[in-house]
């Protein structure tokens, strides 16, 4: 019996089964055939509850098992996971570096074209320049070389009619006046407009102040 509660006492359940596997023994050789078969019967009971522990025991085990497998498993997908991180973030810097070198050599072109755009309109206010000097001088050459050629003919022809026919010669001095004032307000007009409208002086409405 003090065998008996020391094993309960320590939930020494296989003690116990011996215990009344002992206890059944000896009812049964003082012929105390219902206290064996109770003794028995707490046996099978001790048995049960020590295959339930060990069942019990036994999840544990398994719900261990499958604890350490499952954190296994996190840790792999985590790790997997950081893997795919990393390897994103890699890709997202290579990304990042080709936008910074495509930005880079877009800078570079629009710098170029802003360059060539600006020599383009040097080279075409150059033009503008070349094509307006050509056309004073066409102007020049054309007005005031045909005015010049025909006071040179009229003041021959007043030389040589000037003591035959004085008022002849008088008609072509005139005529050549008159030619002279009309040259020295064309070459006024030439110079006026060769020269920068920035200056009051040189506005479109000084000049028609001038001439009015």
């Amino acid at each position: 019996d003090s065998t008996l509660q020391w094993a309960y006492h320590n939930n020494n359940l296989k003690q116990a089964i011996d215990c009344y596997q002992l206890l059944a023994d000896i009812s049964i050789q003082q012929n105390q055939f219902e206290s064996a078969v109770l003794y028995l019967q707490k046996k099978e009971k001790c048995s049960d509850s020590l295959l339930n522990l060990k069942n019990l025991e036994a999840s544990n085990n398994l719900y261990i098992i499958n604890k350490v497998k499952e954190k296994d498993q996190s840790i792999a997908a985590l790790n997997f996971t950081n893997n795919l991180n990393q390897d994103l973030i890699k890709k997202r810097e290579t990304i990042n570096y080709l936008l910074a070198g495509l930005l880079v050599v877009l800078l570079v072109l629009f710098t170029i074209y802003l360059n060539r755009l600006r020599l383009k309109r040097q080279l075409d206010k150059q033009n503008a320049v070349a094509q307006e000097r050509e056309r004073i001088i066409a102007d020049l050459h054309d007005d005031i070389g045909a005015t010049l050629s025909s006071m040179h003919i009229y003041g021959d022809l007043a030389q040589q009619v000037w003591f035959t026919q004085p008022e002849a010669s008088k008609d072509m001095v005139a005529k050549i006046t008159v030619q002279s004032k009309e040259l020295m307000t064309r070459m006024g007009d030439i110079i006026w407009s060769m020269k920068p409208p920035n200056e009051e002086k040189h506005s479109f409405t000084a000049r028609l102040k001038n001439y009015s």
